[in-house]
């Protein structure tokens, strides 16, 4: 043991760069996986990308606040701001940052999975300065592989993304207070902590419970909250100026039984919350049951009176993570979503390690700390070896997603520019980039200031129809074509009832109307399909418009 212990002190720096590494490559490579996000991310991708546009140009007032995903915004805004340093063109920031909106979203992943590598590596190295004990900082480094969603986000742009760095800095506080009793955490550290994930994902609520269950006085509970407060509304600015708006969402979301906001006010369903409570324990059965460990060891000492000479930290903590737990999970069964869990599951490395400690230091044995940490190294191996399965999955998956729209794309490329073009999906994301950016406007940027002639002139003649509220967009003139002009119609799927929803929205009772439909390209692989329809106007008609 002896010598295991002088290696790890000696080249802990490498062994604490593999997990890092280990991220990075599993980063840029669904980075490359995923490709252009235009094709199949719009949501919430581009909902963040239009806010990070707003922000970059300095109208914090435009970004949306929903998430509120301000953090990622504000990272967005700077990413692309630099990116468009190196551009080197005379087109203008707008234009330039739309048209090549996969570019520089592709840029802002690659450096937002570099900025979490990093901070991987960063807490490994603090908590093994805490701790003294390798597996340990090993742990905690793994934790941003638990959640199974990682894998269909890594290589996009989602807030979810960022909530490993709040829960690094926590859990280093905790290893702090646990190892250092003399000495309170900083509540200024536990503050920006909070206010970092709130502003990242309102979902991190939660979390805001556990520094009362460190922090021993009142002053510092005190500095704790006014901080949060503080940081929230410098890091959440967006919100700042929207505090009147974003509390009526939140209201919504909290005494509205439906998802944002609908439904009706009675807070939960309780058929729906009961099977929502199932399908969560049933997923995530791991962090219930290492968290049940944890209470009973906390009560068994409690009870039994074993040794416990400095365990009341452990049992403060231990009592703040079960309240944090039973929290998250009642508001994930009231509106089920899995990302919604993702704060909590970051921290299951951290129960694991907390369960391992109460026992050390209750039997203050080393045959003990030897079978602690052999199965918590045990736990590490499983963790990281259980995720090949999970890449190998999504990798078909998106794979296949991905390979069928760039065959689409390839045959909306050779299409003439001058041609009207009809979209209509409801999918997220199409061949057709003018989709993903239309997407993002509709939900995030209604109060961009004329942003309808600007895109006007960069997609004209583009018309989508919202099918699920039976509506059209666009950013130019009515759809008025002239006789003998070219009509392209992409549609999600080869729907003779699409097709025919489609024309009589834009052509029953219209001028004009459509002659032979040629089917240019049917997708093989997700039913996508393009046609080209020629415009007809009859003489009499044509002499009669004004």
């Amino acid at each position: 043991m002896k010598i295991l212990k002088k290696i790890a002190d000696k080249y802990n720096f490498y062994f604490l760069a593999i997990i890092p590494v280990l991220y990075f490559l599993i980063g840029a490579y669904f980075r490359y996986l995923f490709g252009d996000l235009s094709l199949r991310s719009v949501d919430p991708d581009y909902m963040h990308f239009l806010s990070g546009v707003a922000i970059s140009v300095g109208k914090f007032n435009q970004a949306n606040i929903d998430h509120p995903g301000t953090t990622l915004q504000i990272i967005l805004a700077i990413i692309f701001r630099i990116v468009y340093l190196f551009r080197g063109n005379t087109q203008p920031y707008f234009e330039d940052v739309i048209i090549n909106s996969d570019m520089y979203l592709s840029v802002a992943n690659l450096t937002l999975t570099t900025i979490i590598s990093i901070s991987i590596l960063i807490a490994g190295n603090v908590i093994f300065k805490i701790s003294g004990k390798l597996v340990y900082a090993l742990l905690i480094q793994s934790s941003p592989f638990l959640p199974n969603i990682l894998y269909d986000i890594i290589g996009r742009i989602y807030p979810e993304l960022l909530l490993p760095i709040p829960i690094f800095i926590i859990v280093a506080l905790l290893f702090k207070s646990l190892y250092q009793q003399e000495e309170i955490p900083s509540p200024g550290w536990f503050a920006f902590a909070v206010a970092f994930g709130l502003a990242t994902k309102a979902t991190f609520f939660p979390v805001a419970v556990l520094p009362f269950f460190v922090l021993k006085k009142g002053k510092s509970m005190l500095r704790y909250v006014l901080f949060s407060i503080l940081f929230y509304l410098i890091l959440a600015l967006p919100v700042t100026l929207h505090l009147d708006r974003y509390w009526h969402w939140m209201k919504g979301l909290l005494v509205h039984s439906g998802t944002y906001g609908t439904g009706q006010p009675n807070v939960i369903k309780p058929d729906e919350f009961i099977q929502n409570l199932r399908e969560i324990f049933h997923s995530e059965q791991f962090i219930y049951y290492t968290t049940g460990m944890l209470i009973l060891t906390s009560l068994v000492i409690l009870v039994f009176k074993i040794n416990r000479k400095n365990q009341t930290i452990p049992h403060r903590i231990a009592a703040g993570i079960t309240l944090l737990l039973f929290i998250q999970t009642f508001l994930i069964c009231k509106q089920y979503a899995y990302r919604y869990f993702v704060p909590v599951l970051l921290f299951s490395p951290f129960i694991l390690i907390l369960i391992g400690e109460q026992i050390i230091q209750t039997f203050k044995n080393r045959n003990i700390y030897v079978v602690v940490s052999v199965l918590l190294i045990f736990a590490l191996v499983r963790f990281l070896y259980i995720q090949i399965p999970s890449i190998q999955l999504r990798t078909q998956y998106i794979g296949e997603q991905m390979q069928a729209r760039i065959q689409s794309r390839h045959t909306v490329a050779t299409l003439p520019e001058d041609s009207y073009k009809i979209i209509v999906t409801q999918d997220y994301g199409c061949p057709f980039h003018e989709y993903a950016i239309m997407h993002s406007f509709c939900v995030a940027g209604p109060v961009v200031p004329d942003y309808r002639e600007r895109l006007a002139k960069i997609y004209p003649r583009t018309y989508q129809f919202f099918t699920w509220d039976n509506t059209i967009k666009y950013w130019g003139a009515d759809f008025d074509p002239a006789n003998g002009e070219k009509l392209i119609i992409y549609a999600e799927n080869d729907s003779p009832d699409l097709l025919k929803k489609t024309l009589v929205k834009f052509f029953d009772g219209k001028p004009y109307h459509t002659g032979p439909i040629d089917t240019l390209f049917l997708n093989p692989r997700n039913h996508e399909i393009i046609y080209q329809v020629p415009i007809i106007r009859s003489d009499s008609l044509l002499t009669e418009r004004p």
